[in-house]
């Protein structure tokens, strides 16, 4: 407390008590997140607190321009892209009926892998390269539509739909209102209650080269039923952003960085030596240089531009002079940096996207991986297999029903995503055994674990063991005859003695 604070504090306590409390009050504020106060070095931090969807929407389309454009020009950027493509879907998300009626099981499925063949509307894929194509548009563009496409029994499909991936241009953002004077936002357009009605959707893609200067695109709404919308959201958010936009900025550093590094090498390439010291006043081929302190080449002209190993002269001497080309250290180091950067902004690992195994080992990649995996799965469970896949299997079974190919159309389903790769192959499998022998798992669980349905595995067992026993055959594959170690089992050994 300062001489003033004592004085008023003395002729006016109840005033001296407010100063002291404003004072306790101002300190708690100066103590507060150092974030937000004003400083030399946030002043230009921009920090706003609107919503996700008033970002999106104002910077959605540029986000998508910006991350397409690197895809198709820098190849770390096209890496990021495949990398999460390939552990999100990679060979695909297989569904399996689970009715529990085998027989039904059977006809669902023979049906299902049928449909899965000829599901792409354009012709390129099956349902499996559409899953694959949704999740790259979702990394790439932020979101991705499948519009579910039906067709007549005369096409002579196995079921009349196909399926279509549609890019996040094909949204019409500029509808405010529906005819029914509903709310659109961003495309989408909602009821009272935030449920999603319909989607505005371009007849033709809007940025195709052929349709400049045309004015026949148009949008219609198509019902929410016959759309599933794919993105990785918050909470309240209607639109999806591309994943790599907090690295936008540092993959174009990074390659401004090698540009320049080339460009400093190609110089360093141009030059291989000077000629100095020749007769003063004389070029290389003998004419005079009258008052001039030009750098000539062998033909006595001056240079003004560098080309691959070229020799220059300088003025009067007899010495050659070669360039020596030198290394700038820390080139390495710095690109490591702006790499794990950038792996960071895309949720990925370093060394999925650099390539760059020098420096680990079993251990340390494994423990390194151990948290993108979990991320994958929560991915694959949380976003993909409910926004994508349900609906997809939910429009099969409604379609296959109402042709009178299956007999309900609610078939519980089991989904199995794609196997992580195994490091160490033989350490993983004893680990899967030991748990398994331990009671920790089932082999149900164990077998899922790597992309594969147990049933499917079972009956593929029984499969081969018939063939091999038909064929007396002992394998040391087979545990029912052979041990781990090579060995008969006991009671076979016995048996046989018998």
């Amino acid at each position: 407390m300062n001489f003033l604070d004592r004085a008023i504090s003395y002729v006016s306590p109840k005033a001296g008590l407010r100063r002291q409390r404003a004072r306790a009050q101002s300190d708690i504020l100066r103590r507060g997140y150092s974030a937000t106060k004003p400083s030399r070095a946030n002043g230009g931090w921009v920090r706003a607190g609107t919503s996700a969807d008033a970002e999106i929407g104002a910077a959605a389309d540029k986000l998508r321009a910006i991350q397409r454009d690197l895809n198709r020009n820098n190849p770390t950027a096209a890496k990021a892209v495949t990398a999460w493509v390939n552990n999100l879907v990679g060979p695909g998300i297989v569904p399996r009926a689970n009715t529990g009626n085998a027989e039904q099981d059977k006809i669902v499925n023979d049906l299902w892998d049928e449909f899965a063949k000829v599901a792409d509307a354009d012709a390129g894929s099956d349902v499996y390269g559409l899953q694959a194509l949704g999740a790259r548009e979702m990394v790439e563009g932020g979101d991705a539509l499948i519009r579910r496409r039906p067709r007549k029994s005369r096409d002579g499909l196995p079921i009349a739909m196909q399926l279509e991936v549609l890019t996040a241009d094909y949204l019409d953002s500029s509808v405010t209102q529906s005819p029914a004077g509903r709310e659109v936002m961003q495309g989408i357009e909602l009821d009272a209650l935030n449920r999603r009605v319909a989607y505005w959707l371009y007849n033709k893609h809007p940025g195709d080269a052929y349709r400049i200067g045309r004015n026949d695109l148009k949008s219609r709404a198509v019902a929410a039923q016959e759309v599933t919308h794919l993105y990785w959201r918050e909470a309240k958010q209607l639109r999806g952003v591309p994943w790599g936009v907090s690295a936008m900025e540092h993959l174009r550093d990074l390659a401004d960085y090698e540009h320049a590094e080339l460009l400093r090498k190609k110089l360093e390439a141009c030059a291989v030596g000077v000629v100095s010291d020749l007769e003063e006043g004389t070029g290389a081929n003998g004419e005079p240089l009258v008052g001039s302190s030009a750098i000539v080449d062998s033909t006595g002209q001056m240079v003004d531009r560098f080309e691959p190993g070229m020799f220059v002269h300088a003025r009067g001497g007899r010495s050659v002079t070669f360039n020596q080309p030198h290394a700038v250290g820390g080139y390495y180091e710095y690109k490591r940096a702006m790499l794990r950067t950038i792996a960071a902004g895309y949720r990925l690992p370093y060394e999925i996207l650099s390539g760059d195994l020098e420096n680990v080992n079993y251990s340390s990649i494994r423990a390194g991986f151990l948290e993108f995996r979990r991320l994958v799965e929560s991915l694959q469970w949380q976003v993909l297999i409910p926004l994508m896949c349900e609906p997809m299997w939910r429009w099969f079974c409604d379609v296959a029903y109402l042709e009178g190919k299956i007999d309900s159309p609610n078939i519980p389903v089991i989904w199995t995503p794609p196997r992580f790769e195994s490091i160490d192959p033989i350490k993983d499998v004893t680990a899967d055994i030991l748990e398994v022998r331990a009671g920790l798992t089932s082999m149900s669980d164990a077998i899922a674990k790597r992309g594969q349905n147990a049933d499917d595995v079972l009956a593929d067992i029984k499969s081969w063991n018939d063939k091999i026993d038909a064929a007396e055959i002992i394998l040391d594959t087979d545990p029912r005859r052979v041990t781990h170690t090579g060995a008969m089992q006991a009671a076979l050994t016995l048996a046989t003695k018998d």
